[in-house]
């Protein structure tokens, strides 16, 4: 995908032929389990495995950031489907994490000035800081200026204080899920369903 994408760099002409190749792949790598309400109702975590998908997902992201203006092509679905419906039920894998926020990184302006990733799907990037404290700090620190909006600063500032409540509910997630019986689960579920829903949104 990479070598598609510099190839289409060198050679504009390349691109409205393979663009639709590009969308399905999309598509078929998408895992069918990566649905938005996947960690909001403390339902079962995904295999770990669906992880290794992210990398690919990325390279495809990125060939629509530098060749969707040439088809007239609008790139937010497929960012919504990934930052949205995939990130947010796969924060926890080491390899997503880190290649999401150096994507992030390397693609900064682009993200602010021309889509509404940053402002609307910030909470998924802040479930890998939950997750990884201490790991992604300076990545995550060089993207926060972008978070911020004159629609988003107030949300984001109470969500950057309740880190410490968004790593609790990720970890009860996990402990819950892996005892043997579901009762704890269900009623935990239903006693703070609107605070737990609160902190595991996705967007």
């Amino acid at each position: 995908i990479r070598i598609l994408d510099q190839v289409c760099l060198v050679n504009h002409n390349y691109v409205p032929k393979l663009f639709p190749t590009i969308k399905k792949l999309f598509t078929s790598y998408l895992p069918s389990g990566a649905v938005p309400q996947a960690q909001t109702q403390l339902s079962p975590l995904p295999p770990a495995a669906l992880g290794n998908q992210g990398p690919v997902l990325l390279s495809l992201l990125q060939f629509f950031i530098h060749h969707s203006d040439i088809v007239s092509y609008d790139p937010e679905p497929v960012f919504r489907n990934y930052f949205y419906s995939y990130l947010g039920i796969q924060y926890a894998s080491p390899i997503v994490a880190f290649e999401t926020l150096m994507f992030c990184v390397s693609n900064k302006e682009h993200l602010l000035n021309n889509t509404n990733v940053f402002s609307a799907y910030f909470p998924p990037l802040l479930k890998i800081i939950a997750w990884f404290p201490r790991a992604y700090d300076s990545e995550f620190c060089d993207i926060l200026p972008a978070l911020i909006s004159p629609a988003t600063f107030l949300e984001l500032f109470h969500s950057i204080l309740d880190l410490p409540l968004l790593a609790a509910a990720l970890e009860t997630v996990v402990l819950e899920h892996s005892k043997s019986g579901q009762e704890g689960a269900d009623l935990m579920a239903m006693e703070y369903r609107v605070l737990y829903n609160y902190l595991l949104r996705n967007e």
